[in-house]
């Protein structure tokens, strides 16, 4: 490895290179140093190869810079003499490859002493621990099963044209109901109608028009093997002259909402025509028209507003925000509608602990009213100092949701 036997010959493989003479021909000076740089350059990467292999090995700790230095002789004369060989042994490139070889023998050794030194610090999982694991993959794989042909339509309305104000936290309020139905309950993806910023239009599209019910939602509904929910978060305002309920398009007028509003009797009305095994219907809106960012309508004072669900739906439940002359609260902190908040706590199995319900692993509708009153109300009134009661109708005993 001495520096003169660069510019004279090289080990490689075995054989050595003679630089000067190729087949009997006498080259140009310039063909002669064109080949001696070319071998140089050779020798100084076989070098490399063998520092990094002797620096895995731990007996090189100089730079890998391809340079045959005192270092690289000294690591190399160790090298030598551990593996029994002569100390005037040159550093071929089948020395090189066996360099390498143990290098990677020793990384693999390191790899395994240090993948069994993490299993020796982890605790062995006690058999409950795994038993509890699989019975919650069971529930999760059952839950899919369950839920194989449920459809979820989510609306969240943020970005309201003209004066109307915008509702800050409704994509998120949206956002989070998505996670919730897909991630906790199990709906497939391809099976949840996401419509962000719905115009009026879009809401026909959806849920159909006062002459036809059949809109996109019952067209992916299977008869009697689809759970159904129905999420919707942005404003709410009342008709100034038929004093009943709407949803508000992002498009719309909220002093026209006879005109360009989505009236929450027609929604109820063809939710009703949907032949699903289940309908829940929550609603992040207030009736009253007023928002958090101020009123939405003209002459409000006085105007209530009675959305009732009609008498024909049986297995349907509604939620709403607030009760029709309060005005629906946001939680800052959270980034959330109030409502939605505690709705999604409530249905993760808040609602069924002690105190509001009891312990059976479902939440029902009598369990969710109760934990709303509780713990929405409370921080309506402790945050806003307001009122804030949530609408609830539907059997009591209705189950809206299956831990797991």
């Amino acid at each position: 490895l001495s520096p003169s036997s660069q510019s004279k010959r090289l080990g490689v493989g075995g054989s050595v290179l003679l630089l000067g003479h190729s087949d009997g021909l006498k080259r140009s000076g310039g063909e002669r140093e064109l080949n001696q740089r070319e071998a140089i350059e050779i020798e100084s990467q076989k070098i490399s190869l063998a520092q990094s292999a002797l620096k895995t090995l731990g007996l090189y700790r100089g730079r890998i810079d391809g340079v045959d230095g005192p270092k690289t002789q000294s690591a190399f004369n160790i090298w030598l003499m551990t593996n029994g060989k002569n100390a005037d042994v040159k550093l071929t490139y089948e020395i090189v490859v066996e360099m390498r070889r143990q290098a990677q023998t020793e990384i693999s050794a390191r790899l395994a002493e240090a993948k069994a030194e993490q299993e020796r610090q982890e605790p062995p999982k006690k058999p409950e621990e795994v038993n509890r694991r699989e019975v919650q993959d069971n529930a999760r794989a059952e839950l899919r099963r369950r839920h194989k042909h449920s459809i979820a339509v989510i609306i969240g309305n943020h970005d309201y044209t003209g004066r109307t104000p915008d509702v800050t936290f409704a994509g998120r309020d949206a956002d989070a109901v998505r996670d919730y139905v897909v991630g906790d309950l199990g709906y497939r993806d391809g099976n949840v109608i996401d419509v962000r910023n719905a115009s009026l239009t879009q809401l026909n599209e959806t849920f159909g028009t006062a002459g036809n019910h059949r809109g996109r939602l019952f067209d992916y509904v299977r008869p009697n093997k689809s759970d159904v929910i129905v999420f919707y978060s942005g404003h709410g305002v009342p008709g100034l002259r038929d004093r009943k309920g709407y949803l508000l398009p992002v498009n719309a007028d909220p002093n026209r909402a006879e005109l360009n509003g989505y009236p929450l009797d027609m929604l109820l009305a063809n939710l009703a025509m949907v032949p699903a095994r289940s309908m829940a219907v929550y609603i992040d809106a207030c009736f009253s028209g007023e928002s958090q960012k101020g009123l939405l309508v003209r002459a409000t004072s006085g105007i209530t507003v009675q959305a009732k669900i009609p008498k024909l739906l049986t297995a349907m439940v509604v939620v709403t925000a607030a009760q029709n002359d309060q005005l629906a609260s946001w939680d800052e902190d959270a980034k959330h509608g109030l409502f939605t908040k505690h709705l999604l706590e409530a249905l993760r199995g808040k609602a069924d602990e002690e105190g509001y319900g009891d312990g059976d692993g479902k939440v029902t509708l009598d369990e969710l009213r109760a934990y709303l009153d509780e713990e929405m109300t409370y921080q309506a009134r402790r945050r806003w100092s307001r009122d804030q009661n949530a609408s609830v109708q539907g059997a009591d005993s209705s189950v809206l949701a299956t831990l797991h």
